[in-house]
């Protein structure tokens, strides 16, 4: 999957013709999204997974706060503090400053970052529907789906009115057409959509989604983008 950019006019300089490049990823991999795939095909369970995780989690925040920085393959951890004070015999108490944590990439890893990434120019808008991933919850680690099989879309100003007949999702493949039926919506909300597949044919199929968005009723479609074997 690639990450999504577009080039925006940089209205603060109105005598210069100069765009900013704006970009978004293709989704968030969360902890158990991570440990699904970490066990996918290993000899340890999600659980031992799930247990190094924990673990790593409390070495961080026992170093962390020790004030140590924290050299991983993936980059550098180090924590910082800032503030406001009046002068400098002010106490620093809890009330007036705020640790954050400072994270650089590692050198290697940015260099294959910037080599190997995949773009995709899109247009974003903030008031309509948008699919930003496609997701097999059945089988996290495979792209394609089969029926009886939950889909997850994630995005922005997805969720589903089941009371307004005029919203709701439909897979298109050319001409055809196939609803998606309330009832096979198990979660509809605003980032995030599941549903179930049921008797829809082979094929790749761009998805639809028509929700309500404030008063307005927005639709939104995807490339073809779900693959059904």
């Amino acid at each position: 999957m690639p990450l999504h950019f577009s080039l925006e006019k940089h209205f603060a300089k109105e005598k210069v013709s100069q765009y900013f490049i704006r970009s978004k990823p293709e989704s968030i991999i969360t902890e158990e999204d991570f440990i699904n795939l970490m066990s996918y095909g290993s000899s340890f369970t999600k659980a031992d997974i799930a247990g190094v995780f924990e673990l790593m989690k409390d070495i961080f925040l026992s170093e962390l706060k020790k004030g140590n920085a924290i050299r991983t393959p993936w980059g550098k951890f180090t924590p910082t503090l800032s503030g406001k004070f009046t002068n400098n015999k002010e106490k620093v108490l809890s009330k007036n400053r705020k640790i954050r944590i400072k994270y650089s990439v590692s050198k290697p890893l940015l260099k294959i970052l910037q080599a190997e990434t995949k773009l995709r120019k899109t247009t974003f808008s903030s008031r309509k529907p948008y699919i930003e991933s496609v997701l097999n919850l059945s089988h996290p680690t495979r792209s394609s789906f089969h029926n009886m099989e939950l889909v997850q879309l994630q995005g922005k100003h997805l969720k589903i009115d089941m009371s307004n007949p005029s919203t709701g999702i439909i897979l298109t493949k050319g001409n055809n057409k196939f609803p998606i039926s309330n009832n096979l919506i198990t979660v509809s909300e605003s980032k995030k959509i599941h549903f179930q597949l049921m008797n829809i044919p082979p094929g790749r199929y761009a998805i639809e989604v028509t929700s309500k968005v404030g008063k307005a009723i927005r639709t939104y479609k995807s490339e073809p983008i779900l693959e059904i074997r």
